[in-house]
């Protein structure tokens, strides 16, 4: 019978204690999107590991943040130190409140009894943190969930990790859940990477596998690391804008041979050129705007020239106002998103291709004071 010594079945001990007295402490609780039983096996994680430095990519509301920081106290009291990193700075459910206040608020309690160190990063890739610097001893990855996603995070993090390193990746099988089928990238990793792996059985879950899962970064995993970039030629569901390609270019520039840099670029170019075209196929949701508004179009890459042709060659709407945010590099036709609040329309149509871009946009509509009934996205959200 064969046996896999690098897969670790149910050893994780469960500790649902730190959710529990965080929750307690605060004054403005909110549940965190990880259920009890995947932070009762993170914190699990932490009290087998104990490590000194944790580097938390993905924040949100910050409610897990102040689960890690209740579960630290508790193993190392005052001994570690906690960067938490999110590219956003406000939050994607509530965008008039900052990413990561509910961790900003744990730490003012906690730190009453404690000594240890905690940093909240926004609006940059952790790999473009100089302060986080090296010595990593545990990473936690909760991000987008599709590829590249945390692929991409971990490949240029790597380099930052010490062996014997715990890695925990949340939503190893959100592609099986709620709808996502896209949401493969931390399933993807955990299933490419070569390391020691934990999941424990899920018994809160009907089918039994969990949605979280750990491994352990040694000399294989970085002698295998081909794995991960080849695993960016799996068909992209994000498209990140240039800069932040930029940041991870820099980083795997510096750290890897030519060889993985030759593949990331293919990679970049190669998935750019699937996503233009099926951008191709793009048609204006005429079911959702009325002939004769209207219509604040924004986007002006492949899919907002595509929605403007077919609106002004159909003579469907007019368009008072074409917004993107790289204004400044295009036509003087396109303006900034400032513009809006002095336009008139009925609606604004989102014309980008990826979800989590439209959704983003989506909330930075809502700052901008556009009534949400107005928003729409060319495609089904």
């Amino acid at each position: 019978m064969m046996k896999n010594k690098n897969f670790c079945y149910n050893e994780i001990e469960l500790d649902y204690v730190p959710r529990r007295a965080i929750s307690t402490l605060m004054n403005n609780w909110s549940e965190p999107e990880m259920t009890e039983f995947e932070s009762a096996f993170l914190c699990g994680v932490l009290e087998k590991f104990k490590p000194k430095k944790i580097v938390e990519i993905g924040v949100a509301a910050g409610s897990t943040t102040a689960i890690i920081l209740q579960s630290m106290t508790m193993i190392r009291s005052d001994d570690f130190v906690v960067h938490s990193v999110d590219y956003y700075d406000r939050l994607w459910s509530n965008p008039k409140k900052k990413t990561g206040f509910m961790a900003e608020e744990a730490n003012s309690i906690l730190k009453e009894n404690g000594n240890y160190s905690f940093a909240l990063h926004l609006g940059k890739p952790a790999c473009a943190i100089d302060e986080i610097g090296d010595d990593i001893d545990c990473l936690i990855l909760d991000t987008i969930h599709v590829v590249p996603g945390e692929i991409l995070d971990f490949i240029t993090m790597l380099p930052h990790i010490k062996n014997g390193a715990v890695v925990i990746l949340h939503d190893i099988g959100h592609n099986l859940r709620d709808d996502a089928r896209d949401s493969y990238a931390t399933g993807l990793l955990f299933s490419s990477v070569v390391a020691k792996k934990y999941i424990n059985r899920d018994t809160t879950h009907p089918y039994g596998y969990p949605n979280i899962g750990a491994f352990v970064v040694d000399e294989q995993t970085r002698a295998c690391i081909s794995n991960l970039f080849l695993s960016l030629m799996i068909s992209w569901t994000l498209c990140t804008p240039t800069d932040l390609w930029e940041q991870y270019r820099i980083a795997i520039n510096k750290y890897y041979d030519s060889d993985l840099i030759d593949l990331f670029d293919r990679s970049i170019v190669m998935q750019k050129k699937m996503i233009t075209r099926y951008s191709l196929n793009a048609v204006l949701p005429y079911d959702k705007l009325t002939r004769g508004s209207k219509i604040v179009l924004y986007g002006a890459g492949h899919i907002g020239r595509i929605m403007r042709e077919q609106i002004l060659q159909h003579d469907y709407a007019s368009i008072p106002l074409w917004v993107d945010k790289n204004y400044e590099s295009m036509e003087e036709e396109v303006k900034s998103i400032n513009s809006i609040k002095d336009a008139e329309y009925d609606y604004v149509l989102i014309a980008v291709e990826n979800k989590n871009t439209a959704f983003d946009i989506y909330t930075d509509l809502l700052l901008y004071g556009v009534d949400r009934k107005k928003i729409v996205w060319y495609k089904d959200w």
